[in-house]
């Protein structure tokens, strides 16, 4: 009966929802199937929901055959708290429209802590009993933490995620940014070009110079390299930590990224011997309005004129934090709808039995060459 239950799946799957089936007395011929044998794998396949039967008219794939439960999993601390990035509910939207447009089913979901959580540490017990009962089928992860995610493939669930632990992760190419925007402020003239980095875990005080960490960071790797390719020496003090910053060095937890980059334009031209820079490289939108910000507080120009610092920064496509200071920096534009649909193709892969792609995909910013009004979608920057 497996034989024949997997013939008439097969067919089914290959006409598609709602299509009229062969009769009876052709699919006997087709499968060489007894009466007895057909009838039963017919109402296995019914009880499935691949077909249903109906008397004197005829078999008919299911209208749902095909359709997968998918969950949209986010980690709580990404959506709330004192600062909260539009790029994660931009993702969730993007990911919202790829499932719509594939007609599945779609629960959303936040990881939480305390009562009503499962013993995977973070899901609430709807979608836990939901994974255990096999009623879902594939999950778009943001922020999972490893415990999360290995509880979800332990039980079979696929797993395609963005910052955070996955079958497959699709992150922002934060280190092309780096490189690239260097070399392209090398090209427009500057000669010392800063990279300067934010955190959304503690910060701590310290010396004010680069960690240890950050000797072979990937982001810093990639800012070397780009100084490097532009014919430019690497000074360690252009490479700033909000981390050694002295407004931190008493301990603070979680600061803003938006009060990070305005305490270091605040210390860094606020020195009475501040380090020469002409260019600044920056890696989060709201990290770089605190640091325009705090740039204008100091009386330090802004763009391309003479004696002014060059701003190469990324921004979330349609989010307006940078907006007032469009025409005198230069943008990187991750699209959140880019990624989602990323995410999308690979997790369609994926329940479709392909192996996993390598992990990760990386997401490269756009570099953006005109007004965000008039954008529609251009070619990522080449390597």
């Amino acid at each position: 009966m497996q034989e024949t239950c997997f013939h008439i799946e097969r067919l089914a799957m290959t006409l598609g929802a709602g299509a009229q089936l062969p009769t009876f007395v052709e699919l006997r011929r087709d499968t060489g199937a007894s009466v007895v044998t057909l009838n039963r794998a017919l109402e296995s396949l019914e009880s499935r929901g691949v077909l249903t039967r109906r008397h004197a008219v005829g078999i008919f794939v299911s209208p749902n055959v095909g359709r997968k439960s998918i969950a949209i999993i986010c980690n709580q601390s990404f959506v709330s708290g004192p600062e909260v990035s539009p790029f994660w509910q931009m993702l969730m939207d993007g990911l919202r429209d790829q499932v719509a447009a594939r007609g599945h089913e779609l629960s959303v979901h936040f990881t939480l802590e305390g009562e009503g959580v499962e013993d995977s540490g973070v899901f609430h017990r709807d979608l836990a009993r939901a994974v255990e009962a096999g009623r879902t089928d594939g999950v778009f992860g943001i922020g999972l933490n490893r415990q999360a995610a290995a509880w979800l493939q332990d039980r079979g669930v696929a797993v395609v995620g963005s910052h955070g632990k996955a079958d497959v992760e699709v992150l922002v190419d934060f280190s092309h940014l780096a490189r690239t925007a260097t070399v392209l402020l090398s090209r427009r003239g500057c000669r010392r070009v800063a990279l300067w980095v934010g955190h959304r875990h503690r910060v701590t005080g310290g010396d004010f110079s680069p960690s240890k960490e950050w000797n072979e960071h990937p982001q810093a790797a990639a800012y070397r390299e780009g100084l490097a390719e532009a014919g430019l020496i690497y000074d360690p003090s252009l490479l700033i930590d909000s981390r050694f910053l002295p407004a931190f060095q008493k301990g603070v937890v979680r600061p803003t990224f938006w009060e990070q980059g305005y305490q270091m334009a605040l210390h860094v031209f606020g020195q009475k011997t501040a380090p020469r820079i002409d260019g600044i490289v920056s890696l989060s939108e709201l990290f770089t309005q605190g640091v325009l910000i705090g740039m204008e507080r100091r009386g330090v120009a802004i763009g391309e004129t003479s004696g002014a610092v060059q701003v190469a920064a990324h921004n979330n496509r349609g989010v307006p934090l940078l907006a007032p200071w469009a025409d005198r920096i230069t943008c990187f534009d991750v699209v959140p709808a880019d990624m989602a649909e990323t995410m999308a193709r690979t997790l369609d892969a994926v329940l479709a039995g392909a192996s996993p792609p390598e992990s990760p995909l990386w997401h490269r910013p756009i570099l953006r060459t005109v007004p965000e009004a008039t954008l529609e979608r251009e070619p990522s920057l080449s390597p």
